[in-house]
């Protein structure tokens, strides 16, 4: 009643519109599993598209200790 309601702000029916138009306001489980599935996909291709890079990062070079340093866990 509150998305219908003309008292109510603009911005609030409007919200409530899409939310109930997203999910059926919890209702319908076929719409919260399709958008699962479609948040996924989205996942898994924004992953193959731009995410973990394809080799190891290398450290640059005298990135490592000092030479002649002691290792300060070493017993």
């Amino acid at each position: 009643m509150r998305r219908q309601d003309l008292k109510r702000p603009r911005a609030e029916r409007v919200l409530l519109s899409l939310y109930w138009a997203v999910s059926g306001y919890g209702l319908r489980a076929s719409r919260a599993l399709v958008w699962l599935l479609g948040a996924m996909v989205a996942a898994v291709l924004v992953m193959m598209l731009w995410g973990l890079p394809k080799e190891d990062a290398k450290p640059a070079p005298g990135a490592g200790r000092p030479s002649g340093s002691r290792n300060p866990c070493a017993w």
